[in-house]
């Protein structure tokens, strides 16, 4: 029997905030249930976004239980994207800043341990980025200056193949943390954000956003800028590497005036010093090349 659009069997039921939290909650706790529950939360919360609902206060707070539950694993890009998600809901308020901090240590420890790479936590780490900046980057490179290199390798892999997760956290919140240690803080943050972007489609890299701030703000720009140079030497790349650090070099001469003061002679030694690694690094390509086509001669 065909029903109307009209019959109760038909209409859509909005389960009750407390109900799906409690629920939620449940089937978190059953194996394998942890990735089930996230997903459920992730699509109720896009359903409110998408009709411009107010998230229901149990939602959230079922949102913040199982951000505190996480446990990673490798491989499992959904259920990063999901929690990303339900981060950047659930994580926004005070509340949400000790939580987002203990996600962060987490993620440092499973990627210092090799339990996973930081390629599979992408989106949740952009996520806690933006909405607790501070407390995630205290958490990351808090203790000794081994666990802050622990910290720094949560972003390798990322920032030259894929949208690099530093690029969530605003200037004003990166140069406040960096300004609470300066002598150390700076250095750290040369070495995740990313450098540099193209100016647009086609047209030449220039100086990110956050890397100006940085040498703008730094009590050591000499310091910043040869953290910065130190990645212009990329550790992955396609093509010719010699015409890689070139184009990088090349950002060099688009630093302001200030900048260059503040640098003196240092900035001349860093160009010569590229100027010479290209020239060495071409002579090996075209050495290589030469080798390549005599073998197949």
């Amino acid at each position: 029997m065909n029903l109307p659009a009209t019959s109760p069997r038909w209409r859509s039921t909005r389960v009750a905030g407390s109900d799906l939290r409690d629920l939620l909650l449940l089937i978190a706790d059953q194996t394998g249930g942890f990735d089930v529950a996230s997903e459920i939360l992730y699509m109720r919360i896009h359903s409110d976004r998408s009709a411009e609902r107010e998230h229901d206060p149990e939602l959230l707070q079922a949102g913040r239980k199982l951000l505190k539950r996480v446990r990673f694993k490798k491989g499992n890009r959904r259920c990063d994207y999901n929690l990303a998600g339900i981060a950047r809901a659930c994580l926004t308020d005070l509340e949400g800043g000790p939580i987002a901090a203990e996600v962060a240590r987490r993620l440092r420890q499973a990627v210092a341990t090799w339990e996973i790479s930081a390629f599979d936590n992408n989106d949740l780490l952009k996520a806690l980025l933006a909405v607790q900046p501070r407390a995630v980057l205290d958490a990351l490179f808090e203790g000794t200056e081994r666990e802050q290199r622990a910290g720094v390798r949560v972003f390798d892999h990322l920032r030259e193949h894929r949208a690099n997760p530093a690029d969530a956290i605003p200037c004003e919140a990166l140069i406040a943390w960096c300004d609470l240690d300066p002598e150390t803080r700076y250095l750290i943050a040369a070495s995740i954000v990313a450098f540099a972007r193209h100016s647009d489609d086609s047209g030449p890299r220039v100086w990110s956003e956050q890397s100006k701030a940085l040498l703008a703000s730094t009590p050591d720009p000499k310091g910043v800028l040869a953290v910065l140079v130190k990645r212009f030497r990329l550790m992955a790349w396609s093509g010719s590497r010699a015409a890689v650090i070139e184009a990088n070099a090349r950002l060099l001469d688009s630093l302001n005036d200030e900048i260059v003061r503040r640098l003196g002679s240092t900035l001349d030694e860093l160009k010569d010093e590229l100027a010479q690694e290209i020239e060495s690094e071409r002579r090996r390509e075209t050495e290589r090349d030469s080798d390549r086509d005599e073998r197949f001669e």
